[in-house]
């Protein structure tokens, strides 16, 4: 998600003129990148949450030290970078040295090869490889293929010198390469860890990390919460929170004494409805759409009603639920991608749940290369997802007589026939029964 830095630096300007409903907005904006830092680097759901909000709260405070309202994003990792950095030396000690990083091979960049996409398992696979790395090493990879910071702003926020961040991305992505190597990942296909890769990657982590009630916490916390600035104050009107990703908002009209309600005006409530008790399949592959379960909750109820909820794909197209009802709905996906659990209420406010799916395999197998000598002929195959079943190669000659492998090196995709002396089909077949058939013509010998 790219953040829209102009709207933000107009909320942030606002804000420092006292207009605090500009904060619902910021904060609506902010959230999901923010806290995935957190949680990237704390590893713990209710770690991130208190740095999100102790975050948000240096934030408001010492928002008019902020002089450049474009760098507020940058400026706001800085500051919950910090607090994590804090939190985690509290719990052990983490080296950050700069000899630490200096003392590593830097990897040559410009040995990049044609820039690709992850696709799957592979996503999650590498994202696992990520989340092994040093925080320090991580949070720079955040910075960088995430939130698409550039050198110099990275410098800044983890306050060391533009050499040390390159220096830091050189070796997180070394460190990668040896660490996929080291367990075997060697389906990743990767001779140089790619920007796309690793942005694909860190996705994945921030769409799975574990906020869908975070957001509702914090902000509530956040304006009744008496450590708050005494000069902020809210009036009693509702400030809407739409939600947004994986994250659910709530409206909060903030009242006299720290105390907070949710201003009840008949149909006008502002309050956007819920996504929650979502069920997305398991990463077990199958041939088969597969089902996915939400409910639709309006806080309001019965003021205000559920009046839309349907899925949307990565094109853009609706899928309607298999059933009637408008709070639960069970939904069925055909094929891997992105999607949006859609989400509308009576009152114009609405609501967001995006999700991928990466465990439906319809794929055959393929062979990639092939050699031969006199003797024999050597296949390299792949298959993208559940895997090739290598115990299910086979040949068979044009009578009907099986051939069998003679050797199998499943690790490089690698297996090998002797040459018959005539033609044969050669059949492949990956973990689910996905079958290919490849007709081999005759070699002589």
């Amino acid at each position: 998600m790219k953040l829209p830095h102009k709207e933000i630096s107009t909320l942030v300007e606002k804000l420092k003129n006292k207009d605090y409903f500009a904060f619902s907005r910021l904060y609506e904006l902010t959230f999901p990148k923010l806290y995935f830092l957190c949680y990237s680097l704390l590893k713990n759901q209710e770690d991130a949450k208190d740095a999100v909000q102790e975050s948000y709260l240096k934030i408001l405070s010492n928002l008019d030290s902020l002089d450049d309202n474009q760098s507020f994003a940058a400026w706001s990792n800085k500051i919950a970078y910090n607090i994590c950095l804090q939190m985690i030396r509290k719990k052990k000690p983490v080296l950050t040295g700069d000899d630490f990083f200096h003392s590593l091979p830097n990897e040559d960049e410009s040995f990049i090869p044609e820039e690709h996409a992850l696709q799957g398992s592979k996503v999650q696979i590498l994202a696992h490889h990520v989340n092994q790395l040093d925080p320090i090493l991580r949070s720079t990879l955040i910075f960088k293929y995430f939130e698409n910071l550039k050198i110099p702003e990275i410098a800044m926020i983890m306050d060391c010198p533009e050499g040390t961040v390159k220096s830091r991305l050189n070796t997180a992505k070394r460190l990668l390469k040896s660490s996929i190597y080291k367990e075997k990942d060697h389906n990743l296909f990767i001779g140089s860890i790619t920007f796309f890769a690793l942005r694909q990657s860190l996705s994945y982590s921030a769409m799975n990390a574990p906020i869908i009630t975070s957001s509702t916490d914090v902000f509530k916390n956040l304006v009744t919460c008496h450590h708050m600035p005494q000069q902020m104050s809210f009036t009693p009107a509702a400030m809407s929170v739409q939600a947004s990703g994986t994250v659910a908002g709530i409206a909060i009209a903030a009242g006299i004494g720290g105390t907070s309600t949710i201003l009840l005006s008949g149909y006008l409530i502002m309050v956007p409805p819920e996504i929650i008790n979502v069920q997305l399949p398991d990463t077990t592959f199958t041939k088969e759409q597969v089902s996915i379960t939400a409910t639709a909750n309006s806080p309001a109820s019965p003021a205000v009603e559920i009046t839309e909820f349907y899925l949307l794909n990565e094109s853009g197209n609706k899928i309607l639920p298999s059933t009637d009802s408008l709070s639960d709905a069970s939904f069925l996906v055909n094929t891997n991608g992105k999607y949006t659990i859609y989400v509308a209420a009576s009152n114009g406010q609405k609501a967001t749940y995006d999700f991928s799916i990466s465990c439906i395999d319809r794929d055959i197998p393929v062979i990639l290369d092939y050699t031969y000598t006199q003797e024999q002929i050597v296949f390299y195959a792949s298959d993208n997802l559940s895997g090739i079943d290598y115990n299910s190669i086979y040949g068979e000659k044009i009578n009907g007589e099986r051939l069998f492998p003679t050797e199998i090196d499943s690790t490089q995709g690698k297996f090998t026939f002797d040459i018959p002396g005539e033609s044969f089909r050669l059949y492949l077949k990956d973990m689910l029964g996905n079958e290919s058939r490849h007709w081999i013509k005759h070699i002589k010998k």
